[in-house]
């Protein structure tokens, strides 16, 4: 073995194991070091991938004391289903002389005949009361399950699971101060009942271990009004019921000998709430059996079964439930509606549906009777419809199925989204009843769509269903990624000032780009519109700000539901008007209407649109306007300026004209005396001073002020020295500043080259300003706006960019506004909670900003399901090659706004299979590509394929081809190492190629190996080339030219199997690997350096799972990890000694170390274990 420690992956320390050499090269076992520093490498971060399993509203009650009682570890105890006296009365003394400690786990289907007993029943509103808290508020938010990921949409944070996620239910409590609490079932057959503190931390309740004997866990069915749930693995029923609002205990146990199970289902209770049915397809040598279980109540553990036995069935590989009674029993070639009285009756004849109306897999999502209403009252034929459910396939379509009490069944198309993978139910009650919501789940995304249910037409084939149809509006959720296949790094654009590589996933499906340097705010457009052109400044007012007097003059006496907006718009003429947009409760619908007589029409060019107790304030560029809409109770004033800026806060009113430096201060607007307004001007410092920014500010005395930023400085006033108009602004900073802008005693400015500053004083000297400059990332190159959103939030923008900063802890984070901006500039921009209004220089968007996430762009891919692409990014004209080997083809996908380009293909015509495509880049002339492949006449070509960009286009020309004898070699890999040599391996063949005048030339001879290569890497001066067997060739290029080769030889008692190479430079080389011990399964990367004629071991860094995929950025100086569930690890390059001293990604079960069936307790929940609470 290579490590002579390892013997267990669990237990495993890295100081622990043996740093003895896996190569043979002599007996010599003390590391040489080469003159000069080493590379180590740091881990930095890792990015899960957030495929979401569950996404579905859970209760909190957010009382801190909750889980008081529940911090105490116990053991969960087995126990028998029936007391002990009745075994004796039932089957007398010879089933007395076993243990009384008869656990369920271990009871076959004739114990549970013989030991069904009538056990106490406990009422469903009984089993609460022990979560159930009196005082404390409950917040209602949505529980996001991932493979390897719990998080809710009420915070941003993202909690990593030492666990594996592969079913997660919601267990809805039936008492309103009581908490839901989701059921978890892991891949290692643990299942856990997890609510959320009073922080919104998920936190473990309780475990429960399934045993060996159980089979392989596979996902939960449960009714979640109920109490109960059923775990299913491929050989077993588990029957579980809550006990308490947290715990559950094993109520029975169905362990099937030589039987498969295939599908499980629960019947639709309907109205009876004491009656359940689970119908379940069994898969027996050539039958198949549908079962069918009934009981009448949580505690009763015999359970009715029934079974009808199919001979020759075609397996069953989903069950899709309709109502109380029937279901849909999918197999590969058709559909059967299966009934429970069919199963009673023995009835072998099926109402049958064609199986090509779906894709490969159909997933029931859901049932709904809103959707079952709203869709009634717009198809007269489905009045007599009792039930709905929906469901997707594997083609992308959401469907719904609509079925009849004993009567017929009808599929309607309710939409197709590229990707789709499941969906999830929305509460409809706020939406309007032409439309309806339902979150979707495609590439790793959570969006929840608004559907149009006027135009459904029923389902012919789900394939035939148009893209996008039937949908509103959308709103992205959840931004994370999918498992990806490979991935590479990007370059930055050069117009950015941040240079560093760009890491991307690639997959068959989709393309995304990651920002490990800091999360991104992702927005979904919710209204555009192109008709504020003519609009410089934003107003925007929240109606939920305005005073009662104005929210019933505009809503009346009733509280309208949703959300509701005052914009101020002006026409090119000058002539303004106010918009009401009101939104649904979920944003998914919004109404615009334009508000008559709320501003005067003979007063054009208005600047600012506020609302006082009693008044509508007015202001324009040359009157400001002040009206009751009440009898005599209009007023007016005159500027002696031309006005272009206005602020206004409560009865406080600002006016300036930003050019001359002229103020107008208003201490109450409502005044018509005019006796408390004062006009001042600005001191400029020089003729190209304006005015750039004029907020209200209160300090921390409560003194309240004014701050004016102008020429880069910044004056302050009190409201109390106004009536001094002498010298009445004072500087007050000690730094250039260009904008700024307040909230309450917090003030944010910024200079020309993007540094942020934050308004203090000064402790020593409280009558002294100061501005502090923050340490964030910020300094683009150009000045931001600044809007606050809250007290600790605040957005900066320029015309092309947007951040929020988080005062709290100066997190800067980026808001990506998509790609459909490119020609758009910024002009100005308003916060309200989660809206954010941009006005561009081509119109207005409003925008919802949803979670933060690491996916920075998200591109899907044509032809998703046809494997064997490869993707080549064109550095000089910033594009993404996409060569489909199996269709032939090339396409080319622009990464700053998804545009995709189908390019001339008819190079490829003349292979019939493609392998290996790589890039040969260069800084000038057309872009080298190569293509290795066999060809229909026996033979395998090499062939150079150039890329022309021209103005609009990409051309693509056959400029050499080089061709093999024999065919095609499994093992092919081109690797290069400059813009016009490569090297080129296959079968035992190493050979090193040139470009000369596009020109495909063999250079030197060909070397061959006893061994095939695995995989190979280099660079102009190295060439490592692994061989399948472990074995290794390193090559150096020699200062006077020539190559000086090393032959490493595996040790062959070695539990390592390497499997990739990656040359970093001349001085370090990484071997990617599998540990293949009995006991432990992970991956390592070992580095070591070439020295002379061998090698020098150094470094390797641990694994908990297998390594996809690896590359290195010089200029970020940082290895990507790409591993298999998805995650992405992030290893930081440093100079000093640095060792990683664990298992990345490893997580320790909480089972095996205990020893046993399960506990109660209160854990939190690590990236690595749970942990016991300390709350």
């Amino acid at each position: 073995m290579a490590f002579e420690k390892f013997t267990d992956f669990e237990g495993i320390s890295i100081e622990e194991i043996d740093n003895e050499w896996w190569f043979d090269l002599s007996d010599q076992r003390e590391v040489k070091l080469r003159t000069g520093e080493r590379q180590w490498f740091k881990e930095k971060l890792t990015i899960p991938c957030q495929v979401p399993i569950c996404c579905e509203d859970i209760r909190v009650v957010r009382d801190i004391h909750k889980f008081s009682d529940l911090s105490m570890v116990q053991d969960i105890q087995p126990k028998s289903f029936a007391p002990l006296e009745s075994l004796r009365d039932e089957l007398g003394k010879a089933l007395t002389e076993k243990t009384a400690q008869d656990d369920p786990e271990t009871l076959d289907d004739s114990d549970l005949e013989l030991l069904a007993g009538d056990d106490y029943f406990v009422e469903d509103t009984h089993i609460e009361k022990k979560g159930q808290v009196k005082s404390a508020a409950t917040v209602r938010t949505r529980l996001i399950a991932s493979r390897g990921t719990l998080k809710s949409d009420f915070k941003e944070q993202v909690f990593p699971c030492p666990f594996d996620i592969i079913d997660c239910k919601i267990r809805y409590s039936s008492l309103e101060k009581t908490d839901d609490v989701a059921i978890i079932l892991s891949s290692e057959g643990l299942i856990y009942s997890v609510a959320f503190d009073a922080k919104l931390n998920p936190v473990v309740l309780q475990w429960w271990e399934l045993k060996k004997i159980d089979g392989v866990p596979c996902g939960i069915c449960m009714l979640s009004s109920s109490s109960q749930f059923v775990i299913t693995t491929d050989t077993t029923l588990k029957f579980y019921k809550f006990i308490d609002a947290y715990h559950f205990e094993l109520v029975s146990n169905w362990h099937l000998m030589d039987t498969a199970i295939s599908a499980t289902a629960f019947l639709s209770s309907g109205d009876r709430k004491d009656h359940f049915m689970l119908f379940t397809a069994l898969k027996r040598r050539k039958e198949v059996i549908l079962c069918l279980t009934q009981w009448g109540s949580p505690d009763q553990e015999r359970k009715e079964v029934h079974t009808l036995t199919l001979l020759d069935g075609e397996p069953i590989s989903n069950i899709v439930s309709l109502d109380d009674s029937r279901c849909l029993a999918f197999t590969n070639t058709d559909i059967k509606l299966v009934s429970a009285n069919q199963i009673l009756s023995g009835e072998l004849t099926f109402e049958s549906f064609k199986r090509s109306m779906f894709g490969s897999r159909v997933t029931k999502c859901f049932d709904d009777p809103i959707l079952l209403s709203r869709i009634r009252s717009f198809k007269e034929d489905l009045q007599d419809a009792v039930h709905c459910s929906v469901i997707a396939t594997s083609n992308g379509a959401l469907c719904c199925c609509l079925s009849e009490e004993d009567g017929p069944v009808t599929f309607l198309a309710l939409t197709r989204v590229k990707g789709l993978d499941n969906a999830f139910l929305l509460d409809n009650s706020s939406t309007s009843d032409d439309c309806y919501t339902v979150t979707i789940s495609a590439y790793g995304q959570l969006t929840d769509i608004c559907l149009d249910l006027r135009n459904i037409d029923e389902l012919d084939k789900d394939f035939k269903i148009s893209s996008s149809q039937n949908i509103r509006s959308s709103k992205i959720i959840s931004a994370g990624h999918q498992p990806a296949q490979s991935i590479a790094y990007v370059p930055r654009l050069q117009t950015q000032l941040d240079q560093q590589d760009r890491p991307c996933l690639l997959s068959q499906s989709t393309l995304s780009l990651i920002s490990p340097k800091e999360p991104v705010q992702t927005c979904s457009v919710l209204y555009s519109t192109r008709s504020f052109k003519a609009v410089s400044t934003l107003n925007v007012i929240d109606c939920l700000d305005l005073p009662e007097k104005w929210q019933r003059q505009l809503f009346g006496d009733v509280s309208k539901g949703g959300f509701q907006h005052l914009i101020l718009n002006e026409t090119r003429t000058g002539k303004s008007s106010l918009l009401l947009i009101e939104w649904t409760a979920d944003y998914s619908t919004h109404k615009l209407t334009e508000l008559d007589d709320l501003l005067r029409d003979d007063l054009n060019c208005t600047i600012a649109v506020h609302f006082t107790d009693h008044n509508i304030v007015q202001v324009t560029s040359h009157v400001l306007s002040v009206d009751g809409f009440e009898s005599n109770d209009w007023h007016s004033y005159q500027f002696n300026f031309s006005a272009n800026g206005a602020v206004c806060d409560r009865e406080r009113l600002i006016v300036w004209n930003s050019d001359s430096g002229n103020m107008l201060f208003i201490k109450d607007v409502n005044d018509t005396r005019f006796e408390m307004y004062h006009e001042l001007k600005i001191p400029f410092k020089d003729s190209h001073s304006k005015i750039t920014a004029v907020m209200f500010a209160n300090d921390e005395h409560g003194l309240e002020s004014i701050r004016v930023v102008s020429g880069e400085t910044v004056y302050q006033v009190y409201w109390d020295d106004l009536d001094s108009l002498e010298n009445a602004f004072k500087e007050v900073n000690e730094v250039q500043v260009h904008y700024g802008s307040t909230y309450g005693a917090e003030s944010v400015l910024s200079d020309l080259n993007g540094g942020v500053y934050r308004w203090r004083t000064d402790d020593c000297m409280p009558a002294k300003l100061r501005l502090d400059k923050l340490n964030v990332e910020s300094e683009f190159g150009f000045p931001w706006e600044i809007r606050f959103v809250s007290k600790s939030e605040c957005v900066l923008f320029s015309p092309r960019r947007m951040y929020l900063l988080k005062l709290t802890d100066m997190s800067f984070v980026e808001i990506s506004l998509g790609f459909h901006k490119k020609h758009a500039t910024m002009i100005d921009a308003r916060i309200s909670g989660k809206l954010l209004f941009v006005l561009f220089s081509d119109g207005l968007e409003v925008l919802f900003r949803s979670s933060l996430t690491y996916t920075r762009l998200h591109l899907p891919v044509k032809n998703a399901r046809i494997k064997h692409k490869k993707f080549l990014h064109l550095d000089r004209i910033n594009r993404m090659l996409i060569v489909n080997w199996s269709r032939k083809t090339l396409e080319s996908l622009k990464l700053e706004n998804g545009r995709l380009m189908l390019l001339d293909s008819q190079c490829l015509e003349a292979f019939s299979t493609i392998i290996e495509t790589i890039e040969l880049k260069s800084n000038a002339g057309p872009i080298n590509v190569l293509i290795a492949g066999s060809t229909d006449s026996g033979h395998w070509l090499l062939k150079l394929l150039q890329v022309v960009p021209l103005p609009g286009k990409l051309i693509t020309r056959d400029a050499s081809t080089h061709r093999f004898e024999g065919p095609i070699p499994e093992n092919v890999q081109l690797v290069p190492v400059s813009e016009s040599s490569f090297w080129i391996s296959f079968d035992t063949h190493l050979q090193l190629f040139s470009l000369d005048h596009d020109t495909l030339s063999p250079m030197g001879v060909v070397e061959h190996s006893e061994e095939k290569f695995e995989s190979l890497d280099a660079r102009p001066d190295i060439l490592v080339a692994l061989k399948r067997n472990g074995d290794f060739k390193v090559k150096t290029r020699q200062n006077d030219g020539t190559w000086l080769s090393a032959d490493i030889l595996r040790n062959p008692s070695s539990s390592l199997k390497y499997h990739k190479t990656l040359v970093i430079s001349r001085d370090l080389v990484v071997m990617v690997g599998e540990c293949h011990d009995i006991l432990a399964a992970c991956a390592v990367m070992t580095f070591f350096t070439p020295l002379r004629d061998e090698v020098v071991y150094f470094n390797d860094i641990w694994f908990a799972e297998r390594i996809k995929d690896v590359k290195y950025s010089h200029k970020n100086e940082e290895l990507c990890v790409l591993l298999e569930s998805g995650n992405v690890t992030f290893l930081g390059s440093q100079r000093e000694y640095h060792k990683v001293s664990h298992v990345i990604g490893q997580r320790v079960r909480i089972g095996p170390a205990q020893g046993k069936i399960g506990q109660t307790g209160c854990w939190d929940i690590m990236p690595h274990q749970l942990v016991l609470s300390q709350t």
